[in-house]
């Protein structure tokens, strides 16, 4: 049991990102914001404004997910999930703006749904304009291969720490 587990952290090491080269690999795809947008963009082609069902849908097959994106879908969908999940990090708030900016109709509605959550995430929608603001600032396209957020991380965790106390 013991060697199979290093085995298979060895191979996870040897890994490379196709575009650096570097072992600095990211969980997910890591699609930058313009990624994103230009890849619904080519599969919506031909539809004005594709509605909301369409872009669920899309973000269903499609989309960067993570336990705490899957989660916030859940809940702004009005779909019971009782496995919570908060971003943990840059990544994971990441993909959760990803799929905001999908349906930025949600934003309106994220504060009121996500007070309804377990705790931390009312405190996060609470600050989500505040967090956001503060990774694009570090990070722009949300390009986690040129730029590293560094303050970000302190920041989500101070938020979401804060209602611990």
């Amino acid at each position: 049991m013991h060697v199979e587990i290093s085995v298979a952290l060895d191979r996870m090491k040897a890994i490379r990102c196709p575009k650096c080269k570097t072992n600095n690999v990211l969980l997910g795809e890591g699609r930058t914001l313009s990624e994103d947008r230009a890849d619904r963009d080519a599969y919506f082609q031909g539809e004005r404004e594709p509605g909301l069902t369409s872009r669920k849908n899309w973000w269903l097959e499609f989309g960067e997910k993570g336990s705490s994106s899957k989660f916030l879908f859940n809940m702004l969908s009005e779909i019971p999930d009782i496995r919570l999940a908060v971003p943990s990090d840059a990544s994971d708030f990441r993909r959760c703006v990803l799929l905001l900016d999908l349906i930025p109709e949600w934003r309106d509605k994220l504060e009121l749904r996500m007070a309804k959550a377990p705790d931390p995430w009312p405190e996060l929608a609470r600050n989500w304009d505040s967090l956001e603001r503060t990774l694009r600032k570090e990070s722009p396209d949300l390009d986690f291969f040129k730029d590293k957020p560094t303050s970000f991380g302190g920041m989500l965790q101070i938020v979401i720490s804060s209602k611990k106390q």
